[in-house]
């Protein structure tokens, strides 16, 4: 179990403060018997799921157990919903993430918070963001990342990070996927480390067109950044 769990700890990545956890795992320790060792349900979606999926998944429901302890939450079982969602306990908004080998969770209990979306992204090498920001980005948020004050490419995962963590926030309430540019970033901070954000058409009550929104994001180890939203 210690040889697939690492480097866990609370972050502290972000201002928000929101019960946050994450660690380092190892896909080569990986084995099925870590699920009950770390006390967490298999699934029966995860039966013909391959070792990676196996890893990545027990990885980010352990931080998510670890998180919601801070809460005072114990011994819950997370579920997934029919997108591959999270299914939190009552009162409970949360999100999970993992790239390569790092996951992390974060879940908050306050009742003013609509939801909260977090992500976890590689720095994108210059040729794959030349031949896919147009999938991802309009011209105007193409041009902020070519003149904001960090590399382009890791402005770029910022950027995409950024809207993979709206999604996952306000999934729980729009309750359907949306495309990419249903939100336009307007401005990167690279001092606060904060993103401005609009949405561009409604997609809820609760998430109309127009709406101004901020999220956060911080530079990790290993040329990876990670983003904040909540809602």
């Amino acid at each position: 179990m210690n040889s697939f769990i690492s480097e866990e700890q609370s972050t502290n990545w972000f201002k928000t403060n929101i019960a946050t956890y994450h660690c380092r795992f190892s896909k080569e320790h990986y084995t099925d018997e870590i699920f009950s060792q770390l006390r967490i349900e298999f699934p029966t979606s995860l039966n013909n799921a391959v070792t990676k999926r196996r890893a990545e998944f027990l990885a980010g429901r352990y931080c998510a157990a670890k998180a919601l302890q801070q809460l005072n939450v114990h011994n819950s079982v997370i579920g997934t919903g029919k997108h591959r969602n999270p299914l939190w306990p009552d009162n409970i908004k949360g999100s999970i993430s993992h790239c390569n080998n790092y996951a992390i969770a974060i879940v908050t209990d306050q009742i003013d918070v609509l939801g909260v979306g977090i992500d976890i992204e590689s720095q994108i090498e210059d040729g794959t963001v030349e031949k896919i920001q147009s999938q991802i980005l309009s011209h105007a948020e193409i041009d902020l990342i070519s003149n904001c004050n960090l590399k382009k490419n890791l402005a770029f995962a910022i950027a995409f990070s950024l809207k993979e963590s709206f999604f996952k926030a306000s999934y729980p309430t729009v309750e359907k996927y949306f495309d990419f540019n249903a939100v336009t970033i307007t401005h990167i901070n690279c001092d606060q480390q904060t993103i401005s954000f609009i949405v561009n058409e409604t997609l809820h009550e609760k998430f109309e067109q127009g709406m101004l929104l901020q999220g956060e994001f911080c530079l990790l180890p290993e040329a990876r950044v990670a983003t904040l939203v909540t809602v």
